[in-house]
C-alpha cells in the first residue's frame, strides 16, 4: 500500500496501520497482516486469496487520499 499524498507530518506506522485497517473494514474485506515495507507504506495480507482484486483495481481513493496497492 502506497498513500498519497502523505499527511505533512511524520510517518507513524500505527496510524498507517490504522488508516489501512478502517480502509478495509469499510469494505468488509479481512486483512491477515499489515506490516512496514519499504516499497511504500506497508504490505497488506487479505484473509482470502479473492481479495487481491484490490490490487488489480487500484488505485482506490479514501478520505482525501488515494491508496495504491
Amino acid at each position: 500500500v502506497t498513500i498519497s499524498p502523505l499527511p505533512g507530518n511524520v510517518l507513524h506506522f500505527p496510524m498507517v496501520d490504522e488508516v489501512i485497517r478502517e480502509f478495509f473494514m469499510h469494505r468488509r474485506v479481512q486483512i491477515k497482516d499489515v506490516q512496514p515495507c519499504h516499497l511504500g507504506q506497508a504490505f497488506v495480507r487479505f484473509e482470502h486469496e479473492y481479495d487481491r482484486r484490490f490490487v488489480i483495481d487500484s488505485p482506490h481513493p479514501y478520505g482525501g487520499f488515494i491508496s495504491r496497492s
